[in-house]
């Protein structure tokens, strides 16, 4: 469930990064090394839960597809977040790893919905403790929606999540594998998705909120 080509000794194969290869440890920085209770909302196509619970974290993942792994600390719930009702202020962490942007779309299985992205987000800070932390990562750049996933800009992530503590947004540096901090309204006017590439996602942001 790696999402990235390794590279060989083949002259002719290049790495290829995607967005995720960063977003995981953003997330390990953050989250703190006392056990916690945490959402993983779209953990299928990775091994993040598995671990979090090996460093010893309670982990619930929650996905509209089956996930093929198990730990004794993980917990996983098959369920469409459309149609969800979460547990009130139960996690310390909620986290969903570029997974938001596709939801309401239909294009993975899930119900097709309007707004289904910001429905979503409204269950997963109900789900979250107060004193706790709901974190996001999305395609980030010009704001706009395709069939299989959505963009944001400022103005559209503070809809998505409003009242956000943090905001960082990375990007892919042109003809390189190479990835940095970014300005947010910069990036605002650029359009960062590249359907030629096999990871069509070029910037992505990482936005966190505390729940009051």
């Amino acid at each position: 469930a790696l999402r990235f080509l390794k590279k060989t000794n083949d002259p002719d194969v290049d790495a290829i990064i995607s967005e995720q290869m960063l977003e995981y440890p953003l997330l390990f920085k953050e989250l703190p090394e006392t056990p916690c209770e945490i959402l993983d909302f779209g953990c299928v196509e990775g091994l993040f839960p598995l671990q979090l619970c090996a460093l010893g974290h309670k982990v619930t993942g929650m996905d509209q597809r089956e996930y093929p792994f198990t730990h004794p600390n993980f917990k996983f719930e098959k369920a469409d977040i459309l149609t969800w009702e979460p547990p009130k202020e139960k996690y310390d962490y909620v986290l969903s790893i570029s997974t938001v942007e596709h939801v309401g779309l239909g294009k993975y299985g899930d119900i097709a919905g309007k707004g289904g992205d910001v429905v979503a987000v409204e269950k997963l800070v109900a789900a979250c403790k107060k004193g706790g932390k709901v974190i996001l990562t999305v395609p980030f750049g010009k704001a706009k929606e395709l069939e299989w996933l959505r963009v944001y800009d400022v103005d559209s992530l503070k809809k998505l999540l409003p009242d956000y503590d943090s905001l960082k947004v990375f990007a892919k540096l042109p003809n390189t594998e190479h990835w940095c901090e970014a300005d947010p309204q910069e990036m605002s006017e650029k359009d960062t998705i590249d359907t030629k590439s096999p990871f069509p996602v070029q910037a992505f942001a990482y936005v966190a909120k505390t729940i009051k």
